[in-house]
């Protein structure tokens, strides 16, 4: 499990995911509700994870509730993970 907060631990995700992470064959759960959520994402994608592997989890907001997460071109980037 990683807690990504600051430069160092995004540096520290990197390596294990190229080091170890690419090259196992298990999913990768990522939770959140920002837009940093994407970012993590498209990083481990870049570091050679199929995103067919990785999972976004997150938290149910409510219906009045607006974050990135719930607008209508979230969702279709969200759908293409799928």
């Amino acid at each position: 499990m990683f807690c990504v907060n600051d430069e160092y631990e995004a540096d520290h995700l990197v390596y294990q995911v190229k080091s170890s992470l690419s090259k196992s064959s298990g999913q990768i759960i990522v939770y959140g509700s920002s837009v940093d959520v994407y970012s993590c994402i498209r990083c481990i994608i870049n570091c050679g994870v199929k995103g067919s592997r990785i999972v976004l989890a997150r938290e149910s907001l409510g219906s009045e509730e607006a974050t990135c997460l719930n607008n209508p071109l979230v969702c279709a980037i969200s759908s293409v993970l799928k």
